[in-house]
């Protein structure tokens, strides 16, 4: 899955998942959102952790589990054997992911989708 988790294909759809999930969203509030987060933390990236952490996207395992693995193309089963079962493994992966693109969005660069 790593492997495949950094192209531009990939990284279109992890997008259009983050502005499916926030459809009421522009994305000048997102991007406002996320600015007031990191003048309260060290960085870009630690507030889109933070934003991800917070619940704003999937909050539950088995949301997470069921999103990966419509964002990669397998079974939730798979997602599971791939993350050892390991819940804290697979929720660690999907805040980097999230937040890795939510960064793109919020900087304006990488950005493969229209909002």
């Amino acid at each position: 899955m790593k492997k495949l988790s950094n192209n531009k294909v990939f990284n279109t759809k992890v997008q259009e998942y983050i502005k499916a999930y926030k459809q009421d969203y522009t994305l000048e509030g997102l991007r406002h959102e996320i600015k007031n987060l990191e003048t309260q933390t060290c960085g870009l990236f630690m507030a889109c952790q933070r934003w991800v952490q917070g619940g704003m996207l999937a909050c539950y395992y088995s949301q997470v589990a069921q999103d990966l693995a419509d964002l990669f193309g397998c079974s939730v089963e798979k997602t599971w054997e791939v993350f050892d079962d390991n819940s804290d493994k697979m929720w660690t992966y999907y805040v980097n992911l999230m937040s890795r693109e939510l960064c793109h969005l919020v900087e304006g660069e990488r950005v493969y989708i229209k909002w």
